[in-house]
């Protein structure tokens, strides 16, 4: 059982979205809460600290202040290719 923090704002820009089925297909396979947010600033507001993120990790501003406040984060996912920006980040720290 896990919570899992989906940070993801759509965009025209890049064809990526989620549906509400998929994101109940998502709670059924980990058997806890999935959380839909926009901005960081939305998520650290709401004071949730779930086990696993998806975000980009490697275009735009990185969750950094989310990652470091959370002693329950035990996955970063990222949609972007590669995880290079993310390992060179604090978030790596």
């Amino acid at each position: 059982m896990a919570d899992v923090v989906f940070l993801f704002k759509p965009s025209t820009k890049v064809p990526f979205y989620f549906t509400d089925e998929q994101f109940k297909q998502i709670e059924e396979a980990i058997g806890g809460k999935v959380y839909r947010f926009e901005t960081e600033d939305e998520l650290l507001e709401s004071g949730i600290k779930a086990e696993i993120l998806f975000t980009w990790g490697g275009t735009g501003e990185m969750p950094v202040r989310y990652c470091k406040s959370n002693p329950n984060l035990k996955w970063f996912h990222s949609f972007s290719a590669g995880m290079d920006p993310v390992m060179k980040s604090e978030i790596a720290d």
